[in-house]
């Protein structure tokens, strides 16, 4: 029985320790973890940080409407293809 008390400690121990912030971030909680590029902690898809966590950028198919025109990042459309002759450019321009 002697052996039991060092044991059991160690397990009392081991379960009482605190879970570690990376493995329990996820996308939408204002928490940068890991395999994320972003987390603006909102559910607005078209600023700067999307709902999958990821940087908004020309081609991704999701029109960014933070920005005004002429300011660098602006799209006037992203359909989120590389063909030019459909109405919006590879450019994100109209």
């Amino acid at each position: 029985m002697r052996w039991c008390l060092p044991l059991c400690l160690f397990v009392a121990a081991a379960g009482c320790s605190s879970p570690d912030p990376e493995s329990q971030a996820r996308c939408g909680d204002a928490r940068l973890g890991a395999g994320e590029e972003c987390d603006d902690g909102n559910s607005v898809d078209d600023d700067a940080c999307t709902n999958a966590c990821t940087q908004a950028a020309c081609g991704d198919g999701i029109l960014r409407t933070d920005l005004a025109e002429g300011v660098l990042g602006a799209e006037g459309c992203d359909d989120g293809n590389d063909f030019d002759g459909d109405g919006c450019l590879t450019t994100c321009v109209v």
